[in-house]
């Protein structure tokens, strides 16, 4: 996808069309897969990112990977949008986030125990995440993380 397409998918309501039906039809494993990919290919682009909400967009996320925590490939793909959602393109801000966030994605690793793809991407977005001290302290105090370590 070229990236001008990214600005005018957003622009003219698709990330939103996405969220919505990411939603509306939680219980469609397949449909969150595809969701998914194409959230992740938006949130490369900051004028996309700027069309979502971005707490909104983290809480769906989270709840879908909560709800396919053995699916590796919302795993993956789900860590890669909370990543590129909480960081500037310049990579100078992070977004804090809640509870919801962390413990998606430490029980994804913990429900994908044998899938390196997985371990991989999930430590890269909690190393994203800990660039901000308030998610640091969250991630400390999450009893997922914590038995995630045990």
């Amino acid at each position: 996808m070229k990236p001008n397409d990214r600005v005018h998918i957003a622009q003219s309501g698709g990330c939103k069309a996405i969220l919505t039906a990411m939603a509306e039809y939680i219980d469609d494993e397949s449909l969150q897969i595809m969701a998914l990919g194409a959230l992740k290919v938006l949130t490369c682009s900051s004028k996309a990112k700027n069309e979502m909400n971005t707490m909104k967009t983290l809480s769906i996320v989270s709840s879908v990977m909560q709800k396919y925590a053995y699916n590796a490939v919302i795993q993956c793909e789900g860590c890669v949008v909370i990543s590129n959602l909480v960081m500037t393109d310049d990579g100078q801000f992070v977004v804090a986030v809640s509870e919801k966030e962390v413990s998606a994605i430490v029980n994804g690793i913990l429900a994908n125990q044998e899938a390196r793809d997985v371990h991989e991407t999930a430590c890269f977005t909690l190393m994203r995440l800990a660039s901000s001290s308030a998610n640091v302290d969250l991630i400390r105090s999450s009893s997922t993380s914590r038995v995630a370590l045990e």
